[in-house]
């Protein structure tokens, strides 16, 4: 709640509340200012509030009946403790003493590795073994810095001075060092929930996926469960983007499998495939799945050095690296739409990245002011850099895509499948933060003969299959079983999959965008001190939703109803 946009993390959460059709939600500790933004989104007749363990009466009726004596537990391990109680049906309470250390068994050969670091995570990854009837397993805290060089690796696989294979080996061999021992029988699939670390490449031996504590464990990880109820759409609607930028085979390929499935397949290809108009789709057109094929990487950009006293009157000098994905307008040829990003470097001389930085620099109010002023602020020194780290950039017909998205799909849940070289760093984060709730993308540099096989047998043998299992299934039959050559790594619950199920996209597509249309005019005519920028983009964003929404109509939905064409559905504003 002390983020600058902290009412966007009200709506994230409010939004997974409404999306799982939850009976009651419970406000825990929680101020009366944060419960007040909570109610614009959920009904007081479905919250309750407590403010102690000693408020639980108030939840009668919602706390499960336990059996035996109540488990007693220390503070540490707690995934270890909550998944006992919860196998056994006991209640909880922590006392000052030291915790068992052993990995709880899986009657179901699944096993959930989770980094240590965060208890929240540990409630998260117990809850979620406990669904899956999973085995639980905590792993080291692995350093921060480790985990940057490891992804820089990755990253830079072709720059290193020794043969691929040989470097693939021994960064598995590191991987599997900073897990420590895992048990050693007994896994058939695996889920890490880890901080940065695709850990699951280091195990090829069986079909893993990964959740990141941050961002949103809870949040996405419930976008997944939702997506596979059975009364959830499946993959009705798939985008495919090909700018034309690189040989592309995959995007033919998985246009003939979806089709065949009967899947609403649009195509933004060649000069379709724009800044502009793929940016607006990404959030806003309510698909299923998304295909992306293009090149893809950190881009260049330059190091702004800022200058400023912060609202405590200390003077700041604050270095960044900054990029810009460059879009060009609909509205008028002289002018350009610039995403930009922001990668902080240094605060006062001390860098960013530094581990010791808490006990060599006080933040204060620094980088919340930088935010508040940023257009207001010149840098005192510009210099260019070949690389901004962070700043993955998707190569489109016209220019450079730095994917930002507040949302994606129109706040949908959708799949990602990004076949652009090294599209994992960043952009898992960021898809997943946007409400994805599967991302498939690479580690390291791929070719079309990697792409082409690779979602050939995602969209056609292996459909329908748990989507770990699928990759895994695929990346075995492209590469080899003993091939160390693993690029592709996926984001996302383990139990969900494409599956089908027939229905009129075109016009539920229609109604999705008009209905996002009307909720964005509410926000305009309701909410107060909202920016010109704003409201600038809002209008943008409700030109986009109508147009598209009139668009199907007059393509898919009148040519086979002239005779009663739904007018109320279409009516213009």
């Amino acid at each position: 709640m002390t983020r600058p946009d902290h009412r966007a993390e009200v709506s994230i959460r409010g939004n997974a509340a409404a999306s799982m059709k939850a009976e009651t939600v419970v406000f825990v500790g929680l101020s009366d200012e944060t419960c007040s933004l909570f109610s614009r989104q959920i009904p007081a007749s479905l919250s309750k509030r407590i403010d102690s363990v000693g408020e639980a009466e108030k939840l009668r009726g919602l706390v499960r009946a336990t059996k035996g004596q109540s488990l007693s537990w220390g503070y540490d391990n707690l995934a270890y403790g909550l998944l006992t109680a919860l196998r056994q049906q006991r209640s909880i309470h922590f006392v000052e003493k030291p915790s068992p250390s052993i990995p709880i068994s899986s009657p179901s050969g699944h096993w959930v590795f989770c980094e240590t670091g965060d208890d929240h995570a540990q409630v998260v990854a117990a809850n979620y073994a406990h669904s899956l009837d999973a085995g639980l397993c905590l792993i080291p805290k692995i350093d921060k810095r480790q985990a940057e060089a490891l992804l820089e690796s990755f990253y830079s696989l072709y720059e290193l001075h020794e043969p691929v294979a040989e470097a693939l080996e021994r960064l598995r061999h590191r991987l599997r060092e900073l897990t420590g021992p895992l048990p050693s029988a007994g896994i058939r699939s695996a889920t890490f929930i880890t901080n940065s670390l695709p850990l699951g490449v280091a195990f090829p031996e069986f079909p893993s996926t990964h959740l990141m504590l941050y961002p949103q464990l809870g949040v996405s990880m419930l976008g997944g469960f939702v997506a596979e109820q059975d009364d959830k759409q499946g993959i009705g609607c798939a985008v495919l983007v090909d700018p034309k930028k690189a040989e592309a085979p995959e995007i033919e390929a998985a246009a003939d499998e979806l089709k065949s499935r009967r899947i609403f397949v649009r195509g933004y290809v060649g000069p379709a495939a724009n800044v502009l108009d793929v940016s607006r789709m990404v959030e806003l057109f309510p698909y299923d799945l998304l295909v992306i094929a293009t090149h893809c990487g950190d881009a260049p950009g330059w190091r702004w050095t800022y200058e400023f006293a912060d609202s405590s009157g200390k003077p700041r000098r604050l270095e960044v690296d900054t990029a810009i994905g460059v879009a060009l307008s609909d509205r008028d040829d002289d002018k350009v739409l610039v995403t930009q990003l922001y990668n902080f470097v240094s605060l006062d001389g001390v860098s960013w990245h530094d581990p010791d930085r808490e006990s060599k620099l006080v933040v204060g109010a620094a980088i919340v002011d930088f935010t508040a002023r940023i257009d207001e602020l010149e840098p005192v020194l510009k210099t260019p850099v070949d690389r901004v780290h962070g700043a993955a950039v998707l190569q489109m017909h016209d220019n450079n895509y730095l994917p930002i998205p507040r949302e994606v799909a129109g706040h949908g849940s959708p799949v990602i499948l990004n076949n652009a070289c090294a599209s994992w760093h960043r952009l898992s984060e960021t898809f997943i933060l946007g409400g994805a709730r599967a991302y498939l993308g690479t580690l390291y540099p791929v070719t079309v003969y990697d792409a082409e096989p690779v979602t050939s047998g995602l969209l056609g043998k292996h459909f329908g299959k748990p989507l770990p299992v699928a990759l895994w299934a695929s990346q075995r039959e492209a590469y080899g079983v003993n091939s160390p050559r693993r690029p592709y790594v996926m984001a996302g619950i383990f139990p969900q999959r494409l599956r089908t199920v027939f229905r009129d996209v075109p016009a539920e597509s229609a109604k999705a965008l008009l209905r996002t249309a009307r909720q964005y005019k509410r926000l305009l005519s309701d909410e107060v001190g909202l920016s010109e920028k704003t409201k600038e983009d809002l209008k943008k964003s409700i030109e986009y939703l109508e147009r598209e929404a009139n668009g199907l109509y007059e393509r898919w939905i009148a040519p086979s109803n002239v005779t009663n064409p739904p007018a109320r559905l279409f009516r213009k504003n």
